[in-house]
């Protein structure tokens, strides 16, 4: 689970069924994007410079990169598509 630093109402949590969100303190949740990414993922983190920017990681998928609030999702390197990321740390 992590939260955003600038709006301290959004939260992400990740999940064998996908990454959720609550924008209001965890009342209500919504999945977002499983079905593009594909892949379930169990770590996150969120770029403090930029809080729409998300880093999520899975077993042996690799790592990926979100520039809208999860919205949509990149691989960010070949190299690490079969790595199992279970922490992120930025």
């Amino acid at each position: 689970i992590i939260y955003n630093p600038r709006q301290l109402s959004q939260i992400f949590c990740a999940t064998e069924n996908g990454i959720y969100l609550s924008n209001n303190y965890g009342a209500n949740w919504q999945l977002i994007d499983y079905q593009k990414l594909k892949t379930p993922i169990y770590a996150l983190a969120i770029a403090q410079s930029d809080s729409s920017r998300l880093f999520g990681g899975g077993y042996q998928t690799g790592l990926y990169i979100s520039n809208n609030s999860g919205q949509n999702w990149i691989l960010l390197s070949n190299e690490l598509q079969s790595q199992t990321i279970l922490s992120i740390a930025i």
